[in-house]
């Protein structure tokens, strides 16, 4: 994967993370270990059994870390159509449908939620696309950022008033 494609991939699971009201603690394109990017952040699901707890917060809570799974990929693909394999994407997806399965009463239901939050997802992103685009350009330049460059990156970005 070209670094600009990653940059993009990583900004958009950082800015959905944002999106999410979860603290984001960095984010890079310095590869490691199998993945050429990465993107830091408070764990949705940290302190719930989805099995055993299905209740209204759990749920946004699984649908906040779906988001965040599947917003890499999309940022991806929306910037850099070409570049996008099904590996790239794979370990998100599979964490995504694994979440999904593990709160729905069925494999239908689940495919349905996720094609749901992937809609979602999508709209959240098209509204945001101006602070992936300023996420990613710094870190094509910078490499690694740190949450608070992130967030000052998307408040810069936001459009005046």
């Amino acid at each position: 994967m070209n670094v600009k494609a990653t940059a993009y991939h990583e900004a958009g699971h950082a800015v959905m993370t944002a999106a999410c009201n979860r603290k984001i603690h960095s984010a890079t394109i310095i590869p490691r270990d199998d993945a050429p990017g990465s993107v830091e952040h408070e764990n949705p699901l940290r302190g719930i059994k989805l099995k055993f707890d299905n209740g209204y917060p759990a749920r946004l809570r699984a649908e906040d870390a779906i988001m965040i799974c599947l917003a890499g990929g999309i940022a991806q693909l929306r910037a850099f159509p070409r570049s996008l394999r099904r590996w790239h994407t794979h370990t998100d997806y599979v964490r995504a449908v694994e979440i999904a399965r593990s709160i729905c009463g069925s494999p239908d239901e689940a495919t349905a939620f996720l094609k749901w939050l992937d809609l979602r997802m999508r709209s959240i992103l098209d509204v945001r696309w101006f602070q992936v685009e300023a996420v990613a350009a710094a870190l094509v330049e910078r490499k690694r950022l740190t949450g608070a460059e992130i967030a000052s990156l998307m408040t810069a970005a936001l459009p005046s008033r």
